[in-house]
């Protein structure tokens, strides 16, 4: 990974956390809302159970004066006192009446706009089941002229039926006041689930048919669909009726985020993400072009390439960064200029000294391959002028057997020096003279290197050797005459009893042999 691709992970990591945070942040307070909106849902559905319940009990406390019926006489005036007095105690009442065993009816209170015929009621079948079941038999609520009302039918030991409408004006007025929001209502829902008139009308939509069969008791409704609204909401059953409470309100509304929060919430997150990933791009480029051109500028350095100067960087710091590595890479540059000068001085120098060397030169590595020499070995071993010798492999450049065993002996290691006096020849096979040859290892710290091979020609010593061995034979057979002559002459004259001109005679034999004799050794020293 380069470096910009590093840096731009770097910056896009940093740049996105706290986006991330956000969007982390954002969908859980959504979840939150969501869950809030619930409970407060499943709080207003009870507090509407409550208020249901607390009805039914105000109805079963009115439907007392069964009790007075049931004790009085089943004659009309007693029953007709005993109603215009509930009438007159309870308001809920919108309609009472007595229905004797044998069907005919007695007794009947009520508001005449809302009274329906008798033919009617006995059409309902309320008080015939109420008398079959021998229980008290609800009807559905029903409107009457815009009046909310619960038709009841509740049966007497005698056979006799009370039937009353009770009126649900009051309690859909309380529930009415449940506002969840500024759009959210409580509905009362039947057995089948279905909205009970007059309560929260054309709510969500006109003629809704109701969320559905509930089973349970109680529980949540994520999304209920009313016309092109969804809604949410809570139900609870009532324990006294049949009924379950429902609370509505728009799912937009509910959780103060619409449907499609979570959907804009990640456009908008994406396209700020985008644009922090461009930013990033871009303040990477900007951050990292100065550095890639140092990078480049270091590695031209490290190649000794000092002709290409960094660009201008155009950031403050970095462009002095800048300005102080071509200073730098000048002071290399100028540096390694005179150094490269001063090793090609001393390298002249050496190549003068090494070539001026009678002796040949070689220098090769452990593996065999000739790495100098100088012009004395080139024209022993007979390489070109042009080669050089460099590169070329040891087993090509020495013919001879003895020179070739040598150096083989070096690199395996069997001997530290060895040398051999060999005659070289050309390639003709002319001889070029004898020649002392040296192979040495050479070490540089405290391993091997290679191997220097020495070519000295002593074939003119060989000869003066040879010229000197002759001349003391020749000089050793030449004092023997001087010196027998002197031993013989001093023998005689040891001998005694020599006339003068006799012992001046040998006098002058021995004198001359001693000049002979001073004669040779002078020519000894001087050959020596």
């Amino acid at each position: 990974m380069n470096l910009f691709a590093r840096f731009f992970l770097i910056l896009l990591l940093f740049a996105m956390a706290p986006l991330t945070a956000t969007g982390v942040w954002v969908l859980r307070f959504n979840r939150d809302a969501a869950e809030t909106s619930r409970r407060v849902h499943e709080q207003i559905a009870q507090l509407a159970v409550d208020l249901l319940e607390s009805a039914i009990g105000d109805l079963n406390r009115a439907l007392g004066f069964i009790h007075d019926l049931e004790r009085g006489a089943p004659e009309e005036a007693v029953e007709f006192k005993v109603v215009q007095r509930a009438m007159a105690a309870h308001s809920g009442f919108l309609e009472l009446a007595v229905w004797r065993a044998d069907g005919s009816p007695g007794p009947r209170l009520g508001d005449a706009s809302l009274l329906a015929s008798a033919d009617a009621l006995a059409r309902d079948g309320l008080v015939a089941r109420a008398r079959a079941d021998g229980r008290a038999a609800l009807g559905e609520a029903e409107l009457l002229a815009g009046h909310p009302s619960l038709p009841i039918a509740h049966p007497l030991a005698d056979g006799r039926v009370v039937y009353a409408r009770y009126s649900l004006r009051q309690l859909w007025a309380r529930l009415d006041r449940q506002r969840i929001g500024k759009r959210g209502r409580v509905l009362v829902l039947d057995d089948l689930s279905r909205p009970l008139p007059g309560l929260a009308q054309d709510f969500p939509v006109s003629r809704w048919t109701g969320p559905g069969r509930l089973e349970e008791a109680s529980g949540w409704l994520d999304a209920v669909s009313a016309g092109r609204d969804v809604f949410v909401g809570a139900f609870a059953a009532s324990p006294s009726l049949r009924w379950r409470v429902l609370t509505l309100q728009p799912r937009a509304e509910a959780i103060a985020l619409n449907d499609r929060f979570v959907a804009e919430a990640v456009t908008v997150l994406v396209f700020i993400g985008l644009a922090v990933a461009l930013g990033a791009y871009w303040l990477t480029g900007r951050l990292t072009r100065p550095l890639r051109e140092l990078v480049r500028g270091a590695e031209r350095v490290a190649q000794s390439e000092f002709q290409h100067a960094v660009p201008p960087l155009g950031w403050g710091e970095l462009d002095g960064l800048g300005r102080s590595f071509n200073t730098m890479m000048e002071t290399l540059r100028s540096y390694q200029e005179r150094q490269v000068e001063r090793l090609l001085d001393e390298k002249a120098k050496v190549d003068a000294l090494v070539n001026t060397v009678p002796d040949g030169i070689l220098l090769s590595s452990l593996e065999g391959e000739v790495v100098y020499m100088n012009a004395a070995a080139r024209g022993l071993l007979s390489v070109p002028e042009a080669a050089k010798g460099r590169g070329r492999r040891l087993s090509e450049t020495l013919r001879e057997p003895i020179l070739r065993r040598m150096v083989q002996d070096l690199m395996k290691g069997l001997q530290a020096a060895v040398e051999a006096e060999l005659e070289l020849k050309d390639p003709g096979g002319n001889p070029r003279g004898i020649f002392l040859c040296r192979a040495v290892t050479v070490a540089a710290e405290r391993r091997t290197v290679g191997i220097l091979l020495m070519l000295r020609d002593v074939t003119a010593q060989r000869q003066m050797d040879r010229m000197k061995e002759e001349f003391f034979h020749s000089i050793v057979h030449d004092l023997r005459g001087p010196l027998g002559t002197i031993d013989g002459f001093v023998q005689i004259m040891g001998m005694g009893a020599l006339d003068p001109p006799r012992l001046k005679k040998f006098t002058s034999h021995i004198r001359s042999s001693c000049e002979r004799l001073r004669q040779l050794v002078s020519d000894i020293l001087d050959t020596a």
